[in-house]
């Protein structure tokens, strides 16, 4: 992974608790990336293209209310693709009650901006979709 690469998902990261998820896809997206969500996700599915992804995030963010991200751990996975382990941060959309959930995105970048993002409900199962394990 290059260290440009990282730099960029941690600040993508860093925008979404500024800015929100219109921030981020604006900035960090590029116009024919692939927003893909595996096994277990909520309605799980594929979104293709910065406007695609950014709906889908939005859904997500009305689901569960404002939520903060916090990048736990980078993987590099040496073909030019990194895992981010991430903790979201938020209160419910239904009560006051906080909470924490993780999970893990396998990202690739083309020219700084993110071309792939495939989510998963935890660091297990995205390791085990690249053939890697624990």
């Amino acid at each position: 992974m290059s260290q440009e690469d990282a730099a960029t998902v941690r600040r993508a990261y860093a925008v979404w608790n500024e800015s929100g998820p219109a921030a981020v896809v604006e900035q960090f997206w590029a116009e024919d990336a692939v927003y893909r969500e595996g096994p277990g996700w909520p309605d799980a599915g594929v979104y293709r293209g910065r406007a695609a992804a950014l709906e889908r995030m939005q859904s997500l963010v009305e689901l569960v209310g404002p939520i903060e991200v916090r990048v736990d751990d980078l993987i590099d996975l040496g073909d030019g693709r990194l895992i981010a382990c991430v903790r979201m941060l938020g209160e419910s959309a239904t009560s006051d009650t906080p909470y924490t959930q993780t999970f893990a995105v396998v990202h690739r970048l083309r020219d700084g901006l993110v071309v792939e993002a495939d989510y998963y409900l935890d660091r297990a199962d995205a390791l085990e979709a690249v053939g890697l394990r624990e």
